[in-house]
């Protein structure tokens, strides 16, 4: 067998494979059942909420929520145009979060409300693949 014929068996066994783990709705629909205050970025957890470790603010006048670390060396923020109401609708928000030793920020996001329960929303955007679970608090 010559050794073009070996990549292309080589690249169909291992493409399936692949593909399914770059699934984006796979990463929202795995997360849809943990109502751990997050946020994730491709699929990489860029915060989770720890209560031993952080802290959790919410201003409902200005749609903004935070998480922080208590050293305040880690955190992500998020700041919506209207605070979700319904499940289906689309909001528009900003999100900054650290990463390792810089800023990472996202502006302008059409976030989807994929789940609303209690007082947690679960935030999506399909394109940046950016899930966001927030907790409302009073």
């Amino acid at each position: 067998m010559n050794s073009f014929k070996r990549i292309i068996i080589l690249l169909s066994a291992l493409l399936p494979p692949l593909l399914q783990g770059c699934n984006p709705r796979q990463d929202m629909e795995a997360m849809l059942s943990d109502g751990t205050v997050r946020l994730s970025v491709k699929g990489s957890e860029k915060m989770v909420y720890n209560p031993l470790t952080c802290q959790m603010a919410f201003n409902r006048q200005k749609c903004t929520f935070r998480v922080l670390t208590d050293s305040m060396s880690d955190y992500f923020s998020l700041s919506l145009d209207a605070l979700p109401t319904t499940q289906g609708e689309e909001v528009c928000g900003s999100i900054s979060w650290t990463e390792q030793d810089r800023v990472e920020s996202k502006n302008e996001v059409a976030l989807s409300v994929v789940k609303l329960q209690g007082d947690k929303v679960w935030l999506w955007d399909d394109d940046q693949r950016i899930l966001c679970v927030f907790k409302v608090l009073e």
